[in-house]
């Protein structure tokens, strides 16, 4: 004789078994979501640590840079040796984190949580050009007129010869001519001033030889020979 579960016994079990998957089914969108929240968050702390990092290297080279100019007044004016070389040697070292620090800023460094970026003159150009859009096409139009109107209109030459500090003047050898014609109007009108043509460099050198730059730098202000890749007037036709 066979015997038949009651229907309510029945019932119960198939209950059972749709709670059942239920449950685990929540388990497993709640595992989800908790991994794809995990996820998230952590891409954005890691983020806003890049921007931290970034920030305060950046704020180190404004204070670098004020350092820079500090020290390199008193090499300028210091009248004992011992002095001068104490002062020599702590503006190499801060002419050589800058340049470090620069470097990271560009090219990253993952020690330092440092992404960098593309190109810094590439960043700027589409800042200026975000700008002047937002400022509308006439207007930007306006603004271009003025500067360049400003440009053409600027003459310093007559404050020339009263600048007695020592002054180094740059321009890439791929610069534009008018520009690189101007470096004898610095180096007849002022007293203590130095031409150089950067080869194979172009305007913005400092962003494209940011090596070069900074030994220019380190050179010029510490008294040592300037870099073989830069040439005197008489070397390179303007």
């Amino acid at each position: 004789m066979m015997s038949v579960p009651a229907p309510s016994t029945m019932g119960i079990s198939g209950f059972g078994r749709r709670v059942h998957r239920a449950y685990v089914f929540a388990l497993v969108l709640v595992g989800v979501l908790s991994v794809c929240a995990f996820l998230a968050l952590n891409g954005f702390i890691a983020k806003q640590g890049e921007a931290a990092s970034v920030i305060n290297v950046a704020g180190k080279q404004r204070m670098l840079s004020q350092r820079i100019a500090g020290l390199s007044q008193s090499v300028a004016r210091e009248t004992s040796a011992v002095a001068l070389q104490r002062d020599r040697t702590l503006l190499d070292s801060a002419i050589r984190d800058m340049a470090s620090a620069h470097d990271d800023l560009v090219r990253g460094n993952v020690d330092r949580n440092l992404p960098g970026i593309r190109s810094a003159a590439e960043s700027a150009s589409e800042e200026l050009r975000e700008a002047l859009r937002g400022l509308g096409e006439e207007r930007s139009r306006d603004l271009e007129r003025a500067l360049a109107e400003a440009v053409i209109d600027f003459d310093g030459r007559e404050a020339l010869p009263r600048i007695a500090a020592p002054c180094l003047v740059l321009a890439g050898e791929e610069e534009q001519a008018f520009i690189r014609r101007s470096l004898p109007v610095f180096t007849d009108s002022m007293p203590a001033c130095e031409a150089r043509i950067v080869r194979g460099q172009g305007h913005a050198w400092n962003l494209s030889a940011p090596d070069l730059f900074a030994r220019t730098v380190r050179a010029w202000l510490t008294g040592a020979a300037l870099p073989k890749t830069l040439s005197k007037l008489g070397e390179d036709a303007l």
